[in-house]
């Protein structure tokens, strides 16, 4: 008698490529999770970067634009609070529509222990400084609702009785709670207008 030869694969040859298959989608889905991880918090990180980066030059522009004797700075445990008016009829954000009378402008920035806006850099504009207490602020940068990018700090100190102004401000990536968090600063002297 002869034997026929069989030509299919038995039961524990498939069910041994069955656990290779397996392991092997298994390595393939936890490098595409971590590789996707890596990618989102490179992204969060550069956009905190940029964002802070950009608000850093606007307040640094604006400061350096200011009329040096209007500049007040009120600083508490929780907030810090710059106050300056750029010469009238100049066209510089926020006081960029015609004619350019809202010279006083606030930015404001609270910090994490704050119920309000914390860890956002707001800001406002006014006709006066006395205005600007009444000025509705909107926020620049730091949105405590996203939560993806953190101003966790803003420090603006006069240097020389005021001829210049040290500013400080750290931008922080909010990430997942199995990443560690980036934080930026950038730092920076700035002398205003007169």
């Amino acid at each position: 008698m002869k034997m026929k030869k069989s030509l299919g694969m038995s039961f524990v040859e498939s069910m041994v490529s069955i656990a290779v298959a397996s392991i092997l989608s298994l390595a393939v889905v936890s490098t595409f999770s971590t590789s996707s991880n890596v990618i989102v918090s490179h992204n969060l990180k550069t956009k905190a970067n940029e964002e802070g980066k950009a608000a850093f030059d606007m307040v640094s522009r604006l400061l350096r634009q200011s009329q040096r004797s209007s500049v007040k700075i009120t600083t508490t445990d929780t907030s810090t609070i710059l106050d300056l008016t750029i010469p009238a009829g100049y066209p510089i954000w926020p006081n960029d529509v015609s004619p350019y009378s809202d010279n006083a402008i606030r930015i404001q920035w609270e910090n994490g222990n704050t119920i309000n806006h914390p860890n956002e850099l707001r800001i406002g504009k006014a006709a006066s400084l006395s205005g600007l207490n009444s000025a509705v602020l909107e926020t620049l940068v730091g949105h405590a609702a996203s939560m993806e990018t953190s101003i966790t700090n803003f420090q603006v100190k006069p240097i020389a009785g005021g001829k210049y102004f040290e500013l400080t401000l750290a931008s922080l990536a909010t990430l997942k709670s199995d990443m560690a968090p980036s934080q930026t600063v950038f730092q920076g002297y700035v002398l205003p207008r007169n």
